[in-house]
Order: structure tokens, then sequence, then C-alpha cells
């Protein structure tokens, strides 16, 4: 499992086949690549990391999005969209949480806050 956090000013995504924009302001956006023998076990230490990194931002809004762009190895579709809804479940409660939609073609738009962590990558 792989994983981006940005502390962004504005995330946006624009799904054109939808015609559908979804966008939040001042959040912590997390772009997660599920790969093989990813399980239950490493979305705890996400999860920890998600929460942790939210108070180090100051912010209580969530971007969860999958984003397979982070490897070659990937888990197959039904179980990335399994992990993603355990994760899911497990933040909804504590933040404002928007998550992205699996396999939805999307343009992104971030706009990043300057400054020295405020984009990190993790591996687990």
């Amino acid at each position: 499992m792989k994983c981006l956090f940005m502390d962004v000013i504005e995330y946006q995504a624009q799904k054109p086949a939808k015609k559908e924009v979804e966008s939040l302001k001042n959040c912590l956006v997390v772009l997660v690549t599920f790969e093989k023998n990813d399980n239950l076990k490493q979305t705890i230490n996400l999860i920890n990391d998600v929460e942790k990194i939210a108070k180090e931002y100051n912010t209580k809004k969530i971007m969860l999005g999958p984003f397979a762009h982070l490897s070659s190895n990937l888990l197959e579709s039904k179980k990335s969209i399994s992990l993603l809804s355990s994760i899911e479940k497990e933040l909804c409660d504590k933040f404002h949480l928007l998550v992205s939609e699996f396999a939805v073609e999307k343009g992104l738009l971030l706009n990043v806050r300057p400054g020295y962590l405020n984009i990190r990558f993790r591996s687990y």
C-alpha cells in the first residue's frame, strides 16, 4: 500500500463522463494505491497516519481517493474497494470525509499549501 498525503488549499476533481465536479477546501488529501498482498492490518497504520497528519495540519476535512498511479503491482479491484471502504468506515465519524469514487476517470486540480512536509509519501 502506497499513499500520498497533501496539505491542500483546494482540491477539485472533474469527472467528465458523469459531468460532475467534487471539491473540498483546506483539507488533507490522501491518495492511496492498493497493492497485491495488502490487507486490513495495513489499513490500521494508514488510518493512524491520517489522524496524526490531519492533527498536524489542523484540519478535520479529509479527501480520500484511490490512486493507482503510485505502483504497477496493483491489487484486484474488488479487494481494493473493500480496503477503501474499511478505511472510510474508520474515518467517517472523526472527520468531514469526501471519498472519491473508484475506477472513475478524473481530472485533478490540487492547490497544495507551500511549505516543508506539506506533501508526504508513505509505504505500508
